[in-house]
């Protein structure tokens, strides 16, 4: 069964192209909740709270608990049904939810994933995925959601044991090699109060400038161990890269911890550098305005003088 994840949103009084420009450069995305069975009514959001809930859904259609300030029904369940985002920044810029309720059957898109390394790739085949995704109708508890990490805490219900619930991290999932059916899963008992270790991913959000510039970001680690207490278990490690020029690096002491979060990795451990490509180096010498830089000027000078030279003495 899937956990429903609580959204914080407010109810939106203004409407209008002005009007959402308006809310969008101040961080706020303007959206619409609507279903069978009520009216249409307008909501806004914090765009960042929705992009970081969003990047760990597996599908774009994903549920979530609305909690409306200034509505009349304060908590909504509901599923997103598609998100406009700018085409050229990929900044938010409308959210359309579908209010649902737990004993319907909804519709969604979600991926396909195949795992595991076919015989017939090792014998030399080349494994073509025809589809990525697929429509599913289900009830909306029994729409998957995604984990970042192997890593993740749960609450085991177990019946017929004497301790009936427990808390607890999965520490390893065994697959069949070729199948990629489960064959086995380690479970580590925790408690809320003791350190914890698990291994998390590393993401990295946004366009760097250097990369606007003609240069490739690198990214040389994908995760990391870290020692924390299960409250405080993050998904992912994310860093905004955004501010990233051309000969930048990003390394371990650089990265996001959260509060109470701590890692054993060195500090000056390399995650990702800002790389400058061949192309970028050899377009180094034309200015913005498509003029040679002054640094170009003068080695195209140098070299002009040189061949005079060199003209010279053949002369």
């Amino acid at each position: 069964m899937a956990k429903n994840v609580t959204l914080p949103a407010e109810k939106r009084e203004v409407q209008g192209t002005s009007a959402s420009k308006r809310l969008r450069r101040e961080g706020i995305v303007p959206g619409v909740i609507y279903g069978s069975s009520q009216r249409e009514y307008m909501i806004q959001l914090n765009s960042k709270s929705f992009f970081d809930l969003a990047r760990k859904q597996a599908s774009h259609n994903f549920l979530v608990n609305l909690e409306i300030e200034g509505a009349e029904e304060k908590s909504k369940l509901a599923i997103v049904q598609d998100i406009q985002r700018d085409p050229l920044s990929g900044s938010l810029i409308h959210i359309d939810f579908r209010a649902v309720s737990e004993t319907e059957t909804i519709n969604a898109t979600v991926p396909i994933e195949l795992v595991g390394e076919p015989v017939g790739v090792k014998s030399g085949g080349l494994l073509e995925q025809t589809i990525h995704e697929i429509e599913i109708f289900c009830r909306p508890g029994d729409l998957a959601r995604k984990q970042a990490s192997h890593n993740f805490l749960v609450n085991l219900e177990i019946e017929g044991a004497e301790e009936k619930s427990k808390l607890a991290i999965v520490q390893d999932i065994q697959r069949d090699p070729l199948s990629g059916s489960l064959i086995h899963i380690d479970f580590r008992a925790v408690s809320e109060t003791e350190t914890i270790n698990a291994t998390v991913p590393i993401e990295l959000v946004g366009e760097p400038v250097g990369v606007k510039s003609g240069g490739l970001l690198e990214q040389t680690i994908h995760e990391i161990e870290i020692f924390c207490r299960p409250g405080d278990l993050p998904d992912a490690i994310v860093n905004d890269v955004e501010g990233l020029e051309i000969g930048d690096t990003l390394k371990v002491s650089d990265l996001n911890l959260l509060d109470g979060v701590t890692t054993k990795m060195g500090a000056d451990v390399l995650v990702a550098v800002l790389a400058q490509t061949r192309a970028a180096a050899s377009e180094g010498g034309v200015g913005e305005d498509g003029e040679p830089t002054a640094e170009s000027a003068e080695g195209e000078g140098a070299e002009g003088d040189t061949a005079k030279e060199e003209g010279g003495d053949k002369s």
